[in-house]
């Protein structure tokens, strides 16, 4: 049930659009008062990756607390504290740790604000990477 679920997340469909040379597709996500709460922008990655890259919120924290949960740490605090890394590919693990880029880069892109919103989270699975961005009021 649980792969169920986390594959229902993947099948999403936007609109397609062109950055550059790069196709991707993005969508809103509105409540039922059509206010956007969510903001998605996708494209195609390589199938063999899963992993998501969430805001670490307080529940992370007491699941860790409580021993209910493990989270690599990267050893960069400022990553560590902000960046809740969701995978158990161990290869994937060792891969961001040891590249200070990928560190800073997913660092910006979670401190990164504009116009009343802010990432909330960067999923890969199933050939597919997206950003979700959390909307403000």
């Amino acid at each position: 049930m649980y792969f169920g679920i986390q594959r229902l997340g993947t099948r999403w469909k936007g609109q397609i659009a062109y950055g550059r040379t790069v196709p991707y597709q993005y969508q809103f996500v509105r409540n039922k008062n059509d206010i956007t709460k969510r903001f998605m922008v996708g494209v195609d990655a390589p199938p063999d990756y899963d992993f998501t890259f969430k805001r670490e919120a307080w529940f992370d924290r007491l699941c860790k607390f409580l021993g209910l949960s493990v989270e690599h740490q990267v050893g960069h605090a400022e990553f560590d504290k902000l960046v809740y890394v969701v995978s158990n590919d161990g290869h994937f693990l060792d891969q961001i740790s040891g590249n200070a880029q990928i560190i800073d880069a997913v660092v910006k892109l979670f401190a990164l604000r504009r116009l009343d919103s802010r990432v909330s989270e960067v999923r890969c699975l199933n050939g597919r990477l997206w950003v979700t961005f959390k909307v403000g009021r």
